[in-house]
């Protein structure tokens, strides 16, 4: 994992800790259905904000595709662009 991704994703996660959601940026979920590599990244997203006891939404979910993936991930919410 590069560094900018890793630093995308803690910080994405960090910044919401006092709320208790972690969201999961569009950047990640765009091309979700043919990415098997990001889909390996967004279960990793949902699985650390879990063991956190942070609820999961994931923004940008544009397409069925997308959505069955994130639903499959037990990601607890979705939101459209």
């Amino acid at each position: 994992m590069d560094t900018t991704v890793r630093n995308v994703a803690v910080c994405s996660i960090g910044a919401t800790a006092m709320v208790g959601t972690g969201p999961i940026d569009q950047s990640f979920v765009r091309d979700l259905a043919d990415d098997e590599r990001g889909q390996a990244l967004v279960q990793s997203i949902i699985t650390l904000s879990h063991n956190l006891g942070y609820r999961v939404v994931a923004e940008g979910v544009e397409t069925a595709a997308a959505a069955a993936i994130l639903a499959d991930l037990e990601c607890e919410e979705a939101q459209a662009y």
